[in-house]
């Protein structure tokens, strides 16, 4: 491809570059495998420099991928979002390219899992049925995976599962454990490389981004919903995702061990039997929803999101009134993230 990638590593305030000697060591062995452009040593990085990227590029200590033209024109201030999405096909990075991009997309599970994994792909055919689940809850999953299955065979159609993660990495070390319980149970197909995981959560939380960029977060855009349903639900405890081939059929969340009745009767209506419709599914949902009386949607917007990239209003997508805006504090018990060393993102 015509581009070329400089990395910048910033270390501020510079002074602990030299007081923590080991960041030297983590920053060469972050510069060895790279196969781009480096800059030699945080050190030449004047403090104005680190100024003008926090206020003309907004960077707040997470990386970020700004895009200049031959020209040295800005073309993106963050193509980061699009290259998780898209990879090189987003080149070149501009918000035209963008906007052309998502006008090719619908809301499909080849989007939501695109290549990551080539297993689920080859899933991906009209006569399955997948599911794809998160949570960080065992025995849910236990429950929810037997229930499944069990539902699947009575209703005689071929299902699927792949079990997801998480979105929040302070949970690592548990949704480890986890997913090797699901692959040693043989409860569902699980990733055993953990980047997969982030690299799909990532995913996700750069089509929320994206959207908001381009200025898309409203309630009709059918891709932006699924996506604020899919982060918020991980929030709220186990969920899953249904699709038949790429159609995704249903995403909720809850006790859907308990309900699971209803999956049996969307496989039907699918079929298509019983007259069992959608309208009949979202009814049932809602009583689901007021019985466990769980919120309707939650969402977490980090901190270091600049401000042109939250919304000033959503809507909740289950009951469509406003949501309240709120601020959280989140505690990571991820130790590798808690040494001093590691606070630097270079």
């Amino acid at each position: 491809m015509p581009y070329e990638v400089v990395w910048v590593p910033i270390v501020d305030p510079i002074e602990d570059y030299e007081r923590y000697p080991s960041l030297q060591n983590k920053f060469e062995a972050l510069r060895e495998p790279m196969p781009w452009y480096t800059v030699d040593s945080p050190k030449l990085i004047e403090r104005h420099v680190v100024e003008f990227m926090r206020e003309r590029w907004h960077f707040m200590n997470k990386p970020i991928l700004v895009v200049l033209d031959p020209q040295g024109n800005e073309a993106s201030l963050n193509a980061l979002h699009m290259i998780w999405i898209w990879g090189t096909e987003a080149f070149p990075f501009t918000r035209t390219r963008e906007e052309e991009l998502w006008r090719r997309e619908t809301l499909t599970l080849n989007l939501i899992v695109d290549g990551i994994d080539s297993v689920i792909f080859n899933w991906i055919n009209p006569e399955n049925y997948i599911f794809l689940y998160g949570g960080d809850d065992l025995d849910w999953i236990r429950r929810f995976t037997m229930a499944a299955k069990a539902t699947a065979k009575d209703s005689s159609v071929k299902l699927e599962m792949a079990y997801v993660g998480k979105r929040n990495h302070s949970h690592r070390e548990q949704i480890r454990r986890i997913s090797e319980a699901v692959r040693a149970e043989n409860l569902s197909h699980s990733w055993a490389e953990p980047a997969l995981m982030w690299f799909f959560w990532a995913r996700l939380e750069s089509m929320l981004y994206s959207k908001i960029q381009l200025g898309k977060a409203d309630d009709h855009d059918e891709v932006m919903q699924g996506i604020k349903k899919i982060l918020s639900y991980d929030k709220l405890g186990g969920w899953a995702l249904l699709s038949k081939g790429p159609e995704i059929v249903m995403i909720t969340h809850g006790a859907i061990e308990r309900t699971v009745t209803v999956y049996d009767r969307t496989w039907k209506t699918h079929v298509p039997t019983k007259g069992y419709t959608k309208a009949m599914y979202d009814h049932h949902h809602d009583e689901i929803l007021r019985e466990t009386g769980k919120p309707c949607s939650h969402f977490d917007f980090h901190i270091t999101a600049r401000s042109g990239r939250i919304p000033e209003k959503m809507n909740c997508f289950e009951c469509h009134r406003p949501m309240e805006k709120y601020m959280s504090f989140a505690c990571c018990h991820d130790d590798k993230l808690l040494n001093q060393d590691e606070n630097y993102n270079f």
